[in-house]
């Protein structure tokens, strides 16, 4: 949850500054083209929910964070000249699709084998680490990508913003390759549910 936090928060973060400073869109247009990765969202979740009685948690935890990779790698593509359809559309699906078929599985995962009188905290512990992941990842991917603007200032205004937050995805690629391999060290889950 703590690196899943780390890039989620910080993807509607770059994608509104790029959708704003470099493809021109004003705030109501930028928070519109988000309606998309919303709905994809809930089809996640609902998906994740209805998947978890019939696999174990490991697998979808691995899709999910696997997903969020191709869709930031995708996403890390972003250019000046790029349009909302060409690559903002498609990766933003991909990513928000992860996130919303990772909450059931990290909750469950979380919570798992807790006693009852404990499951209060166990959730808290899990919310604590999406946020202060998220936190954490905001200001390392933003250093990040202030870093590489700074170094692209020579090409202009634009193409240093989108280098910038590029930057900044290809960074979030390689943390949700890392958050797929903690998946690997989840144990298995789902039979100790079902089983008595």
């Amino acid at each position: 949850m703590f690196l899943v936090g780390a890039v989620f928060f910080s993807m509607w973060y770059f994608l509104s500054l790029y959708l704003q400073n470099v493809l021109g869109y004003s705030a109501l247009r930028a928070g519109t083209a988000f309606v998309p990765m919303a709905i994809m969202i809930i089809v996640g979740a609902q998906a994740s929910s209805r998947l978890l009685p019939l696999v174990d948690v490991r697998p979808l935890l691995m899709t999910g964070t696997l997903l969020a990779a191709v869709g930031f790698a995708w996403m890390s593509r972003i250019d000046p000249h790029a349009s909302y359809w060409g690559r903002v559309f498609g990766p933003g699906c991909i990513i928000a699709l992860a996130l919303g078929v990772l909450f059931t599985p990290l909750a469950t995962a979380a919570t798992a084998g807790v006693p009852t009188h404990q499951a209060g905290l166990a959730s808290g512990v899990l919310n604590t680490s999406r946020q202060v992941g998220g936190s954490l990842g905001l200001a390392i991917l933003a250093t990040v990508a202030t870093d590489r603007t700074a170094a692209l200032a020579g090409l202009g205004q634009q193409a240093a913003l989108s280098g910038g937050y590029a930057r900044a995805f290809e960074l979030a690629t390689v943390v949700c390759l890392l958050a797929f391999a903690a998946s690997l060290a989840v144990p298995p889950i789902r039979r100790r549910l079902i089983s008595p």
